[in-house]
């Protein structure tokens, strides 16, 4: 269940995303700050972006790349936050959130096409290696909406801090393994529609050689750890709560109920609603 907090903070993040006409993103360096606010994508997931990125996959690691290594790197120049220019000429406002003067992550918020001069202090990457792409479907944003955007960015990087200001975070130099972060992306966004290529973003590998690390760790693909995944929630669910087992796989993330009822009784010897009445009888 959430704490005040952690609702109040998810509607400070609808709030700004309302007022500012944008999608956040947000990178968490310590991977432990997104379990107080889950509903934050890990990655870029509105909708230009992704089509980008689908247009011209061999510059989706240089995307990526500049967005990990480039822009924390301008931030030890600009510990504040700054608009950035992003190889695909997309324009985002760049919130550093920070934890006793610790950078613990980073939030973005966009995308706009930039419709005035950007600020002195703004990070701007040249598209080498792509046809000037002209992002004329995306909203412009002009000076006043820079100020604007700006203002709800410090509002939010003051909430966020407010949150983890208790928090105990791991020292920044033990970050976790990739193993350790497959295992929590996918804790994390099981009950979404993930894809390969999302968790490969996550990582910042191809996604070829996240599909070996899959194999290598797990001995599993995708899909096969987020069903089990799934299905253990949808277990869980069952056993703690009064709801039908549609309601159990629609929470669980399973698109087709009949084949959640299969994958249940093949891994499970028996039906939902023949588990949750063996359950019952050995609660009595």
């Amino acid at each position: 269940m959430r704490t005040d907090p952690e609702k109040q903070l998810t509607s400070i993040l609808e709030t700004v995303e309302t007022l500012g006409a944008c999608r956040i993103c947000f990178h968490d360096f310590y991977r432990h700050i997104l379990e107080y606010i889950p509903d934050v994508p890990l990655f870029h997931q509105n909708r230009y972006c992704m089509s980008m990125k689908k247009m011209f996959p061999e510059q989706t690691q240089r995307c990526i790349r500049f967005d990990r290594n480039a822009v924390v790197r301008h931030l030890e120049l600009h510990p504040g936050q700054f608009f950035k220019l992003c190889p695909f000429q997309v324009l985002e406002l760049v919130v550093p959130v920070r934890k006793e003067g610790a950078l613990c992550g980073v939030v973005f918020l966009g995308p706009f096409r930039a419709a005035a001069p950007l600020p002195p202090d703004s990070l701007i990457a040249t598209p080498k290696g792509l046809p000037r792409p002209v992002p004329e479907q995306l909203p412009p944003l002009d000076r006043q909406g820079m100020e604007h955007l700006a203002n709800l960015g410090y509002m939010l990087s003051c909430c966020i801090s407010e949150i983890i200001r208790d928090m105990e975070l791991p020292p920044a130099a033990a970050p976790a393994g990739r193993k350790a972060l497959i295992e929590q992306f996918i804790s994390t966004n099981f009950n979404k529609g993930i894809t390969l290529g999302m968790l490969a973003e996550f990582l910042n590998l191809s996604e070829s050689r996240t599909s070996r690390l899959l194999k290598e760790y797990f001995n599993a693909g995708l899909t096969g750890l987020v069903n089990r995944q799934r299905l253990n929630y949808a277990i869980n669910t069952l056993q703690r709560a009064e709801v039908s087992a549609r309601i159990a796989a629609q929470r669980a993330g399973f698109g087709s109920v009949e084949y959640f009822h299969r994958l249940f009784r093949r891994e499970t010897g028996m039906t939902p609603q023949e588990y949750r009445k063996r359950h019952q009888r050995s609660e009595r």
